[in-house]
């Protein structure tokens, strides 16, 4: 059974994430914080910090790479790290060519009758659920 959410002292804390996320945590993280104030005691609260899914991971922390599964993070090994970092590199530097590819094989005008520019959209993810250790 859940027990009641009483808040903590708010003091430093959303300033000690964002230094953790920037200095101790390399490549950095983006975190945003929003603090929901406690009924009573303008001092405490909840700070409820999101950390979107990063396109730089995985991130070192204290001179190791972390993964995590559904209840629990370990480090990972060398051979899991150089398969994200190559998988996230492969990512990247394919997506000019097939975002090119795209534009010449599916516009609907053909490059004689084109007069103005076009949009072009590529939507792919950033990660997998394969891509996890």
């Amino acid at each position: 059974m859940a027990g009641e959410v009483v808040g903590t002292d708010l003091t430093g804390l959303a300033d000690g994430i964002a230094q953790v996320a920037n200095g101790s945590i390399s490549p950095a993280l983006s975190v945003s914080t929003t603090t929901i104030p406690h009924s009573t005691d303008p001092g405490r609260g909840i700070l409820l910090a999101t950390v979107p899914a990063s396109l730089g991971a995985p991130h070192m922390v204290d001179g190791s790479y972390w993964g995590r599964g559904d209840n629990v993070k370990r480090t990972l090994s060398d051979d899991e790290v150089r398969r994200l970092l190559a998988a996230r590199l492969g990512r990247a530097e394919g997506f000019e060519t097939r975002l090119r590819a795209l534009s010449e094989d599916l516009d609907p005008i053909s490059a004689d009758d084109r007069r103005r520019g076009h949009l072009y959209k590529l939507l792919e993810p950033s990660a997998s659920v394969l891509d996890r250790p």
